[in-house]
C-alpha cells in the first residue's frame, strides 16, 4: 500500500508542474478517487457477497399419520433429493433426519433444511382380519410451513412425483386425506388409494428393493396423470395393467420376475383388484343416529338394514 501512495505523490507532485495540468476539477475529483480503490478493495468495500452461503433454514415441524390402515413401526426420512430427480434415496444418510411411526401411525420430524421429500420403509398395519401385513414404501412432498395432519399415503406416494395429481385427488376428496380414518372416506377417493397399494403388492413380485417399488409407483403416477385418474373399476384396472407392463420391461425394475410373462402378471394384478371391497363412506355412528333416527330400542335387525342401506346411497 506504501508502494501505491508513493507512485500517486511521485506521479501527481513530483515534477511540480503536473498537477497544475489538472485544471478541470472532475480530473481532480477523479484523482483523488483513484487513490482510494486499493484501500476500498483491501478492505473487501465494493467486492459484494456472491460467493457466501445462506444461513441454516428455519427449522420446520411436520406431524401427521402413516395410512394404508395405520402403520406402525415404519422409518420415517426427510430424504434430499437427488439430482435432477423429484426424490431421495430413501435411506438415512448422514445429515439427514429420521424417525420411527408409532403404533397408531402417528410420527413428527422437525427439518432444518429444504430440497427433500418424506419418504417412508417399512412397517406394517392390522388388516380387516386383525393379522399383521407388511407396508408399503410410501413418500409425501414436504411441507414448506410447520404442519400437523400431513399424512403419507398410496396417495400422497403418486403426487410426489407427479404434483399435478393434487387437483384431481383434491376434487375426489382431498390428495392429503388420511384414508383410514374412522370419520370415513370418499368411496372415489378410497377406491383409487386402495388400488394404488394393490398395484405395489403385486409389484414386490418384480423386486423386493423398496426404492425399485417406488420407482414402479412413479411408473403408475405417471399412467395416472396421462389418463386423468378415473375411478371405475374397469379403467383402474387398464391403467394398473399398462404401469405394470411398463414397470416390468425396466430391468432397473424387474430383477426378480422375468421369468413370469406380462400376460400372467397382469392376471395377478386384476384378480387382486377384483379382490377389493367395494368402497364407500363409512360414516361414524353418530350420524346414522342423526339421518336414520336409530335409538336403543331399534331391532339389530333393522339397525343392519339400515347401515346398508346407508352405505348403499354413499356408494361410488
Amino acid at each position: 500500500m506504501n508502494l501505491i501512495l508513493s507512485f500517486f505523490r511521485v506521479f501527481f507532485f513530483g515534477k511540480g508542474r503536473l498537477m497544475d495540468s489538472f485544471q478541470n476539477p472532475l480530473l481532480q475529483l477523479t484523482a483523488s478517487a483513484m487513490m482510494f480503490i486499493p484501500l476500498l478493495s483491501a478492505c473487501g468495500g465494493g467486492g459484494g457477497d456472491s460467493g457466501s452461503e445462506p444461513s441454516s433454514l428455519s427449522s420446520v415441524s411436520i406431524s401427521g399419520k402413516l395410512a394404508q390402515a395405520y402403520v406402525g413401526g415404519a422409518t420415517i426420512i426427510a430424504d434430499k433429493k437427488e439430482s435432477g430427480s423429484q426424490t431421495g434415496n430413501c435411506k438415512l444418510d448422514a445429515g439427514e433426519i429420521g424417525t420411527t411411526s408409532s403404533a397408531s401411525g402417528d410420527f413428527s420430524l422437525s427439518v432444518s433444511y429444504g430440497n427433500y421429500v418424506i419418504c417412508t420403509t417399512g412397517g406394517s398395519y392390522k388388516n380387516s382380519d386383525g393379522n399383521s401385513v407388511a407396508a408399503a414404501p410410501m413418500m409425501t412432498p414436504a411441507p414448506d410451513t410447520n404442519s400437523s395432519g400431513w399424512n403419507v399415503t398410496p396417495l400422497t406416494t403418486l403426487v410426489a412425483t407427479q404434483p399435478s395429481l393434487k387437483t384431481k385427488l383434491d376434487e375426489l376428496g382431498g390428495w392429503n386425506a388420511d384414508i383410514a380414518s374412522s370419520s370415513g372416506v370418499p368411496g372415489k377417493l378410497l377406491r383409487v388409494a386402495k388400488t394404488v397399494e394393490t398395484y405395489w403388492q403385486v409389484s414386490t413380485r418384480l423386486t423386493s428393493d423398496s426404492k425399485k417399488q417406488l420407482l414402479a409407483l412413479e411408473n403408475l403416477a405417471q399412467t395416472l396423470k396421462d389418463n386423468d385418474v378415473p375411478t371405475d373399476e374397469t379403467g383402474l384396472k387398464n391403467l394398473t395393467s399398462s404401469a405394470l407392463q411398463t414397470s416390468m420391461k425396466d430391468s432397473s425394475i424387474n430383477t426378480d420376475a422375468k421369468n413370469i410373462s406380462e400376460d400372467s402378471m397382469k392376471e395377478i394384478l386384476k384378480t387382486a383388484i377384483n379382490k377389493l371391497p367395494k368402497p364407500c363412506r363409512i360414516p361414524i355412528i353418530k350420524s346414522w343416529k342423526k339421518t336414520s333416527r336409530i335409538n336403543s330400542t331399534t331391532p339389530k335387525k333393522n339397525w343392519t338394514l339400515m347401515q346398508r342401506r346407508h352405505s348403499a346411497k354413499n356408494r361410488n
